[in-house]
């Protein structure tokens, strides 16, 4: 028998003997023949590109990825939603939050009104994460309504951030004085927020015109009196998914599984072109 097929016999056993997963440590690469970025962010299995060459066979159900090359470069969106992939890590997706916002001139007109926004993963396995994402509200003299529903049930809550006068406001806290903040249940597959303001008294104005509402992560929030003047463009708050909790042995088993297709393919090619004529 050739040294090279003993190698091959003795790796290929070595792999059969491997126990199972248990705990999910690592993601995987991505499958052969299966683009392994969309743009700048990496697309690690169990995750997959479903298009502009993907195919479907590129993930597990449910993990599905579209790449977006409308956008320069490219953008990674939930197959089955339209959240945008910020990044994938070993249990988490970041993805683009969705901001409820409502602005008014000196006069109390409205100058902004997107008032209520909505995000699902609904059809997914996946929740947002209770660990890192908080419901936030920022502005004077305003409320947040968010209506959610989770795998076990509906239920609505509110968020009031009053502030009389501009030395009110209390810099670095969210209690309710120019920003509200609370936690969330775990399971939360869906969620609307809506926003209003109370404008009878308009002289505040002046020093908080606006008022928006987001579920995000909580640690990225440090609030400022300055944030009160206008929503944040060049800030980007993102949602945070847990993509592991449900199913997490299948989900190590698929990963430990591509990871050993894997390690057969790399020795097959790197066997292949040896000769095999050496025998002891």
């Amino acid at each position: 028998m050739s040294i090279q097929r003993i190698i091959l016999f003795h790796f290929c056993f070595c792999l059969i003997l491997t126990p199972s997963v248990k705990s999910l440590d690592t993601l995987g690469d991505s499958k052969p023949g299966c683009p392994d970025k969309c743009g700048d962010i990496s697309i690690p299995y169990p995750f997959g590109i479903t298009s502009e060459g993907g195919g479907e066979g590129c993930s597990i159900a449910g993990y599905g990825v579209d790449c977006d090359f409308s956008y320069d470069p490219p953008k990674p969106f939930i197959a089955t939603t339209r959240l945008q992939i910020l990044s994938i890590s070993e249990t988490e997706i970041r993805v683009a939050n969705r901001i409820a916002k409502l602005c008014f001139n000196r006069n109390g007109d409205v100058v902004l009104n997107e008032s209520v926004v909505y995000m699902s993963v609904g059809r997914t396995p996946f929740t947002f994460s209770n660990t890192k994402n908080r419901n936030t509200l920022i502005g004077c003299r305003s409320s947040a309504n968010y209506y959610v529903d989770q795998e076990d049930g509906k239920y609505s809550t509110s968020c009031i951030s009053s502030c009389e006068s501009r030395k009110k406001v209390v810099e670095g806290s969210c209690g309710g004085f120019g920003c509200c903040q609370f936690s969330i249940p775990k399971g939360i597959k869906s969620f609307k927020i809506t926003v209003e303001m109370s404008t009878d008294v308009p002289n505040f104005l002046s020093y908080s015109p606006c008022s928006y509402a987001f579920m995000g992560e909580y640690e990225q929030i440090t609030f400022a009196e300055s944030d009160l003047l206008a929503v944040p463009e060049d800030r980007d708050i993102p949602a945070v998914l847990d993509w592991a909790n449900k199913n997490r042995n299948s989900i190590a088993q698929a990963v430990s599984l591509r990871s050993r297709d894997n390690q057969f393919e790399h020795l097959a090619k790197m066997i292949q072109p040896i000769p095999i004529s050496q025998n002891y």
